[in-house]
């Protein structure tokens, strides 16, 4: 079976699933490897590319200009940037405490910069420092459009890593689907060995992660809110269809002696 028939059979035909059994581990890797790409590119990539146009898009139309460095914040007046996930403060008129800045808390993202202290919070996760610990360093939005393709290779290799943890991640996974599948071929009774049910696991995610891209795509907020919620029970349900195809027929009771047993003869008299 080549690589794209596989593909689809592991997607659409798991009646067949037996025949995915007879692929190589080169080719069952590379199928992986195919599925896995898309899926990443749908959820990281695309989003993260689009994400970086509109961002120096904005840096460039709609951000005023502003001056971070050991001197501390140098801007005109406070600029506010509010979004869902994310909260940008610039003001260099006011001190913000550690109890003002809980309020910001909701935020998955918060960078706020008064006039003494620059403040990361992510996840709820507080940390801030002083002006002065910048050194030389200075930051603006010259800065950031002057250094476009630097930031744009930092991005690129960022993401080649969250791939290979991403592609791993897979992999490790899969050990844990598999423990879960031997109960699934003893229920089924399917006689599978316990590298047969790993190689199985590795066809049940092609589904799971495809509609997983398929919605970030749609809605990236969705996708980060359910993402997790379909993983992994879809990819359980995947293996247990996999497995029931597989599963041994019952043999014919020798009490009952089966359809084919010779019936016992009747004597008249």
């Amino acid at each position: 079976m080549s690589v794209l028939g596989s593909i689809f059979t592991a997607l659409f035909l798991p009646k067949r699933s037996n025949e995915l059994l007879l692929n190589g581990k080169g080719k069952t890797f590379m199928c992986l490897f195919l599925v896995l790409t898309l899926s990443f590119s749908m959820i990281f990539i695309v989003p993260t590319i689009s994400a970086f146009n509109h961002f120096f898009d904005f840096v460039r139309n709609e951000v005023p200009h502003f001056l971070i460095s050991s001197d501390g914040l140098v801007i005109e007046k406070p600029y506010v940037l509010n979004t869902s996930v994310f909260y940008l403060e610039l003001n260099n008129r006011r001190n913000f405490t550690s109890a003002e800045l809980q309020a910001y808390a909701g935020y998955p993202v918060v960078v706020i910069c008064d006039a003494s202290r620059i403040t990361l919070m992510m996840f709820g996760e507080q940390a801030r420092g002083h002006y002065l610990d910048i050194g030389s360093f200075s930051f603006s939005p010259q800065w950031i459009l002057a250094e476009k393709d630097f930031l744009f290779s930092l991005c690129c290799i960022t993401l080649f890593f969250m791939y290979v943890f991403f592609f791993v991640g897979i992999l490790l996974a899969a050990v844990i689907y598999s423990v879960i599948g031997l109960i699934f071929n003893r229920l089924f009774r399917a006689a599978l060995t316990f590298g047969e049910i790993y190689k199985l696991c590795l066809y049940a995610v092609f589904l799971p992660y495809i509609l997983l891209g398929i919605l970030a795509l749609r809605s990236y907020l969705l996708f980060l809110s359910l993402g997790s919620c379909i993983a992994l029970p879809l990819t359980l349900i995947m293996l247990g269809i996999y497995i029931f195809y597989m599963r041994t027929p019952n043999k014919p009771s020798e009490d009952n002696g089966g359809d084919d047993a010779e019936k016992p003869k009747v004597i008249r008299i």
